[in-house]
């Protein structure tokens, strides 16, 4: 794993039983979550596709689809049936292992390895048609990480492959509810009383979490309500995007809000909390 971005407030200091501090950045805290058990086939296998990832891959050319397909952050298997059955080749790659191995369990003929998109020295400059990173997956790690899969992305794409993902959008009007706990209403702490405790460990490990958050004109780390509020998420605006994006050799092609509408990437866009941009390599 490689380590925060060389900021100091990116560094979590969470406090043992000892009460000593044992220092632990957001990719750390983030691969914890996912790689643990409750994150298994019930979260996200399951999920069906988004309006905006239909629209994205109908605009895809059909030759780019049905060539060599990687899928980034594959999870649980959500997008698998839907990449994978037309294409030539396909591999999935997660950095969880358990991740990968309910996959690998909900589609035992196809090809899944564990892999970090920052790092993926075993694939081939060129190797691949089209990539996907789905469900935000790119958001749960820091910024250096961001750009160093990117990098990574840009590298195995051939020459006018095509890459889609998504991310969090730090424009969203109504970001601040995202924020928020929900409230556990005193019935539900009465009949269930195991709820008081639930929400007392999920407030001592946003506290936690707390250390980790910070904002630049660019980007946000923000603890948001993703798995119960036990993730440090990267949220940022298109226009950020489509620099970092073009800095990579990756241009957009067309951008989509979650309801499948197009989204000028030149436009401050406020209406969902998630945006799909759809890139071209140079």
């Amino acid at each position: 794993m490689v380590g925060n971005d060389g900021d100091d407030q990116t560094a979590i200091l969470p406090l043992d039983q000892a009460g000593s501090a044992m220092p632990v950045n957001m990719n750390s805290v983030n691969l914890r979550a996912f790689d643990s058990v409750e994150n298994g086939r019930a979260n996200r296998a399951k999920a069906g596709l988004f309006p905006a990832e239909v629209e994205a891959l109908q605009a895809v050319p059909d030759a780019v689809r049905c060539g060599r397909v990687l899928e980034l952050g594959v999870g649980t298997g959500r997008l698998v049936s839907t990449l994978a059955d037309p294409a030539e080749t396909y591999l999935g790659v997660d950095y969880a292992a358990q991740a990968i191995q309910e996959a690998q369990r909900a589609f035992p003929d196809v090809t899944f390895r564990r892999m970090d998109a920052r790092d993926m020295p075993d694939l081939a400059v060129d190797a691949f048609d089209f990539a996907v990173f789905s469900y935000n997956g790119l958001d749960y790690v820091d910024h250096e990480g961001r750009c160093q899969a990117l990098a990574e992305i840009a590298r195995v794409l051939r020459p006018g492959g095509y890459f889609l993902f998504s991310f969090h959008n730090r424009d969203f009007r109504d970001l601040d509810r995202t924020l928020e706990p929900r409230q556990i209403p005193l019935w539900e702490r009465v009949l269930f009383f195991w709820l008081a405790g639930a929400r007392r460990r999920r407030d001592a490990l946003r506290d936690e979490l707390a250390k980790g958050c910070r904002a630049t004109s660019d980007y946000a780390i923000l603890n948001d309500s993703g798995m119960n509020y036990a993730l440090l998420t990267y949220y940022s605006d298109l226009a950020a995007q489509t620099a970092l994006l073009a800095r990579m050799g990756l241009g957009v092609e067309a951008a989509y809000a979650i309801d499948g509408r197009r989204i000028d990437p030149g436009e401050v866009f406020e209406d969902d909390y998630m945006v799909h941009v759809l890139c071209r390599k140079s």
